[in-house]
């Protein structure tokens, strides 16, 4: 006898129908409003179906047509949409625009009033090509007593009324728009009692110095700038005592003061720093602002430090007889490095002061300087809970096989060791082609590690 599949439609039973509305409705806010209004034909049941779903989201993307015709088409279809649907709550609405037209400002305003009447919890926005647009928020958006949830991500110009209250917002995403004064981000976040995330990506403002995030209840916070521009913020000032993760991708030339970072868990910080005339005469400054910017993370348990930051770190002043603090929960270190005496001067210095450190994650960049290392590995330097070093593309130099003598000698609980070499091409040691050889270039240093006198007797190496 023939076996009956399970499939959704057997014996002329359409399984999907048979679902609750609930399940059928949260089934649907996972795709775009034009493939859900389209359900609509399916059944007398699925009919009006559409006209109850709380989550829409509009992606111009799935419009066929081109040029002004499908900006027409998709600006009808969203209002229908809104116009069409019942007076239920939304709970997100979700729009993305990728076309070269500023008609949709005109309209922008008109669908955001209306999905603040139905009490709209989450809100993104966002839109590509139309760096010449302008956006003016209307005022009941930024008072909304239901708004958990906002973004903002396009390269025109934002308007913000002169007074803003938010007082559920959770989460805050404000990328690559332009704003005429600093002063309403400012009093925008001010706005935000109950805020706990906050992404702000590259920036650009007409006037105004200062940044300042004082949000007692932040705990993730995102800043990413990596284009040094005039019109963008100079300073950043935050005071966050319950930040816990902090990511900052950003230019040395911006000055950042840090107050109160007791509770951060995790920090990734990735400074450059930067090229051009802005930095012309500030360079000598960037030094000490890596230095105190490390300090005030004192508490992280986990950090990230790209290969700029410990450059410049590496060269603040008095960096031996100044006292770092302890870093004292420190359990995880991951760093962008080069093995050139810089760097291992900073890593020593970061290493001395983190005590409880128990994982290393190094990431090989760039070529590998031919100082001598071994002056600036600090004897006194101990590593009492390190168990776990990964380094990534390895070349097999001479400063490597230094510094891996010297964590060999210093951890004595070190428990595994793993090293990735790097591709064919990237190794300075050739073979007899006169193209570097992975595998040889592998094997010869794996020898030269294994001959090294370690203090751990139970560490385990890897090589790949």
């Amino acid at each position: 006898m023939e076996e009956i599949r399970n499939v959704p439609f057997s014996n002329n039973q359409d399984r999907i129908s048979n679902l609750s509305e609930s399940l059928i409705r949260h089934i649907l806010s996972f795709l775009d409003m034009k493939y859900v209004v389209q359900t609509s034909i399916l059944s007398r049941k699925w009919r009006y179906m559409w006209t109850s779903v709380s989550t829409l989201v509009f992606d111009s993307s799935v419009f066929d047509d081109l040029g002004e015709r499908k900006v027409n088409c998709f600006m009808r279809f969203v209002k229908s949409v809104l116009m069409l649907r019942d007076i239920s709550d939304i709970k997100k609405f979700y729009l993305y625009f990728d076309c070269d037209s500023e008609k949709v400002a005109k309209h922008l305003d008109t669908w955001i009033l209306a999905v603040v009447r139905r009490n709209v919890q989450e809100l993104n926005i966002q839109i590509e090509y139309n760096d010449g647009l302008i956006v003016r928020l209307p005022h009941c958006l930024v008072t909304s007593e239901s708004l958990t949830g906002l973004v903002f991500n396009f390269d025109g110009m934002l308007v913000f009324p002169d007074s803003m209250n938010l007082p559920r917002l959770k989460s805050l995403f404000l990328g690559s728009f332009e704003i005429d004064d600093l002063k309403f981000v400012n009093k925008l976040l001010s706005s935000c009692p109950v805020l706990e995330t906050l992404v702000i990506k590259e920036l650009a403002v007409r006037a105004g110095d200062e940044l300042s995030v004082n949000n007692p209840e932040l705990k993730h916070l995102d800043i990413s700038c990596y284009l040094y521009r005039e019109s963008v913020p100079k300073i950043i000032n935050l005071c966050t005592p319950s930040l816990s993760s902090f990511i900052c991708e950003d230019c040395m030339i911006r000055e950042y003061f840090l107050e109160n970072l007791s509770s951060l868990v995790t920090a990734i910080i990735k400074m450059t720093k930067g090229v051009g005339a802005a930095n012309f005469g500030k360079e000598e400054l960037f030094p000490k602002r890596m230095l105190v910017f490390l300090m005030a993370l004192q508490n992280v348990k986990e950090l990230t430090l790209s290969l700029d930051f410990l450059q410049v770190f590496s060269r603040a002043p008095s960096l031996k007889e100044r006292q770092l603090p302890l870093f004292r929960n420190l359990r995880c270190l991951k760093l962008e490095m080069c093995f050139s005496g810089c760097c291992l001067r900073a890593l020593t210095c970061i290493l001395m002061v983190s005590p409880c450190v128990e994982s290393l994650f190094i990431i090989s960049k760039g070529p590998d300087s031919e100082e001598n290392a071994e002056a600036v590995l600090s004897e006194s330097c101990i590593l009492p809970q390190l168990k776990f070093i990964q380094i990534r593309e390895v070349k097999g130099c001479d400063n490597e096989l230094m510094f891996l003598e010297f964590v060999l000698r210093k951890a004595i609980v070190l428990e595994e060791m793993v090293l990735y070499f790097c591709n064919a091409g990237n190794s300075p040691s050739p073979n007899t082609t006169g193209i570097p050889d992975k595998l040889n270039v592998m094997k010869k240093f794996s020898e030269k590690i294994k001959a090294l006198p370690r203090v751990s007797s139970s560490l385990i190496m890897l090589f790949c």
